[in-house]
């Protein structure tokens, strides 16, 4: 089941941008921005074979490596800030990294942003996504609450960083259905 949550979360993060929150603007700015001094590592799931290798990069941020077992799936540019309680992460593919993220960057016309809950503790990185399903449906119950328009079947974003996470502390807030990956640090 774990691998499982890890496949749908990697594929929505790469292969389905209809279900994982897109942007076309980040969710953070350089004031709300955070650090994590904690983060820098590799991080296995629990079924030990997908990594996720977090290392600081030089322009600010991290740089998020991800491999399944010998595949290289390719690198997110990546920034964290809060949320209320809540730390999101802004990953944006790195375009000419390697493997699927980098196709997926590569036929992008404008980048676009993948937003998702972070939490560290100690050891443990948990990723989550909300629900896809019932974010739209909120999204169609009050489509003022944000900023974003329809795309085929993706809900994308269009709000400007503040207007964005004050939607996601909402969202996380409430009692929406998430979906969670959990990774170890090993080292």
């Amino acid at each position: 089941m774990k691998s499982v949550t890890f496949t749908l979360l990697l594929m929505a993060m790469l292969l389905l941008p209809g279900c994982v929150p897109i942007s076309i603007h980040p969710c953070y700015t350089e004031q709300s921005e955070i650090t994590l001094p904690d983060l820098p590592g590799t991080y296995l799931d629990e079924d030990g074979e997908k990594i996720l290798r977090f290392t600081e990069a030089e322009a600010g941020g991290y740089n998020m490596h991800m491999l399944d077992g010998d595949e290289d799936m390719g690198t997110f540019e990546t920034h964290f800030c809060r949320a209320g309680d809540q730390i999101l992460i802004d990953m944006l593919p790195v375009a000419g990294s390697i493997g699927v993220v980098d196709e997926w960057a590569q036929s992008m016309i404008l980048p676009l942003h993948l937003v998702c809950g972070v939490e560290l503790d100690g050891a443990v990185l948990r990723l989550t996504v909300p629900d896809y399903e019932a974010m739209v449906a909120e999204l169609e119950r009050d489509s003022t609450q944000v900023s974003h328009f329809r795309r085929e079947s993706a809900v994308v974003f269009q709000a400007e960083p503040p207007e964005l996470a004050a939607f996601f502390e909402k969202l996380f807030e409430s009692d929406i259905e998430r979906h969670t990956a959990t990774f170890v640090r090993q080292d």
